[in-house]
């Protein structure tokens, strides 16, 4: 808010930095740049400097009264301050008009203007709106929007002509302005973003500046706008670690000098802005891995380049790859879905962890993978697996899972009966594959292998037998079956089996 009764901007950097008397100065001026529009934390800091001088108090309640100009508490403490200080003068002393003005600006302007618009009298509301911005010049937008409903374009033209010549002008809607270019101005949202950020830091707002690069970075949805933004972003931390530094600096020549001064950098403040600075470098690769998802949440290529990028860290190895199944849509997915599941029950095996990859490759089996090769390759996974650990029944057990055929499969069976060839293949496609995956090939040979391995001959035959009933069974598949009954002494067995086929 500038008025008679504010410094001027120019100064007022300056005139901070000279009443920053101690270290607790500097922890109230942290918490303000935070949050500015926190009534608690202006009040804490006026108390703090009670004792203070007159122009110091005076410089804070105009700051907090940029924020909060409708608080009573404030302006009534202020008022009352400034009263005091002209107490006794002569009324045409220039310190009594400043705080004429002061009382002026402490009217609630907002229902005013809304009065002296809804008065009928244009002059009137005219009137009111110039004295406004004798004292709040800020808000002289407001001031063209009223003459354009009004239909005094001319005025209202040179009312804007003021506000783009001003060069410390800053319009309080440039937040909603920019952010509403975000939307229509796709092509150009990274450079919005810089600009946002740009504005709140030549409002000396650090932390809302901080806070939009980071808003920026985790909603860009293009390599280019991130690229943009993240430069802005580094280049900003930069330039406040090297002003702190330099502020350090000078602070140390002061203490040597004459023995007195607060060293900034006691709470370790420099160091806390250099780890600041690193740590985003640091993310830059996860932030861009996000960027790429947010094209594509679907792009397992993605995802699974993005868990490498936790390879130190299981724990958030584990939250990348349970977020990755979550999101990822079996319809829409590019790259192998199955993989995922595979290499995220991997993961776990790979740690010791071995009863939980058993629930990830559970998990997976349930998956509505697009094609049926895909959950073979799940649970042929799984059978192997299971030998590594020399879990030999628990192997046997998950493949006879496979080959079973599940009890829909087989009313369907008797239905399509009847259907011609055309007819069962179209109707098949939109059977899910855990219907499907007894027929395959895939399954059936590991299946036909470990019951030659690890069962006796009566359900290695049988498992043969049954294959073959089901028509899955290959070339090989039969001639090692032949092989197997002659290895077991049933010729005769063997005989029909290439009679058979």
């Amino acid at each position: 808010m500038a008025s008679s009764s504010a410094p001027p901007a120019s100064s007022l950097g300056q005139d901070i930095k000279e009443f920053l008397e101690n270290e607790k100065d500097i922890e109230f001026e942290e918490e303000i740049s935070r949050n500015p529009y926190r009534l608690k934390s202006w009040w804490r800091y006026l108390l703090a400097k009670e004792g203070a001088k007159r122009k110091t108090r005076n410089i804070i309640h105009e700051r907090a009264l940029k924020f909060l100009p409708n608080s009573y508490k404030l302006w009534n403490q202020y008022l009352r301050e400034r009263r005091a200080a002209v107490e006794g003068k002569c009324i045409t002393d220039p310190a009594c008009q400043i705080v004429v003005n002061a009382h002026e600006r402490a009217l609630i302007w907002p229902p005013y203007l809304e009065w002296a618009k809804g008065f009928g009298v244009r002059e009137t509301a005219v009137r009111v709106f110039r004295r406004y911005l004798m004292f709040d010049p800020a808000h002289r937008e407001d001031y063209v929007d009223y003459l354009e409903t009004e239909g005094q374009w001319e005025e209202a033209a040179k009312q804007l002509g003021i506000c783009v010549n001003d060069e410390d002008f800053l319009s309080p809607q440039v937040d909603a302005i920019i952010r509403s270019g975000l939307s229509r101005f796709t092509d150009e949202v990274g450079r919005l973003w810089c600009k946002l950020a740009d504005y709140y830091i030549r409002l000396g707002q650090f932390e809302r500046a901080r806070d939009v690069y980071e808003e920026a970075i985790n909603s860009v949805v293009t390599v280019r706008d991130f690229t943009m933004v993240f430069d802005a972003y580094t280049q900003f931390e930069e330039s406040v670690l090297t002003a702190k530094m330099r502020m350090a600096e000078e602070s140390d020549e002061d203490s040597d000098s004459d023995g007195l001064g607060a060293d900034l950098d006691e709470d370790g403040d420099v160091e806390l802005r250099l780890a600041r600075l690193e740590h985003l470098l640091e993310r830059r690769p996860i932030l861009v891995s996000s960027v790429l998802l947010r094209q594509n949440p679907h792009n397992v290529n993605e995802w699974q380049k993005r868990v490498k990028l936790f390879a130190e860290d299981p724990r958030k190895a584990i939250i990348c790859y349970t977020e990755a199944v979550k999101t990822v849509d079996p319809k829409k997915a590019t790259g192998k879905l199955h993989k995922l599941w595979m290499d995220f029950a991997k993961f776990y095996e790979g740690h010791g962890d071995v009863a939980n990859a058993r629930v990830i490759l559970e998990k997976a089996t349930l998956v509505a993978y697009r094609n049926v090769d895909d959950l073979a390759s799940v649970w042929c996974a799984w059978a192997e697996m299971e030998l590594n650990h020399e879990e030999f029944d628990k192997a046997l057990e998950a493949v006879q899972r496979a080959v079973a055929e599940p009890a829909a499969a087989v009313q369907r069976r008797r239905l399509q009966a009847s259907q011609s060839r055309d007819e069962k293949r179209r109707a098949m496609a939109e059977v899910p594959v855990q219907e499907r995956v007894f027929r395959s090939t895939r399954v059936w040979n590991l299946y036909l292998d470990l019951e030659e391995s690890l069962g006796t001959v009566q359900t290695a035959k049988a498992a043969y037998e049954r294959a073959l009933e089901l028509k899955v069974a290959s070339a090989q598949m039969v001639l090692n079956f032949a092989s197997f009954l002659e290895e077991n002494k049933y010729f005769e067995d063997a005989f029909r089996v290439y009679e058979k086929q």
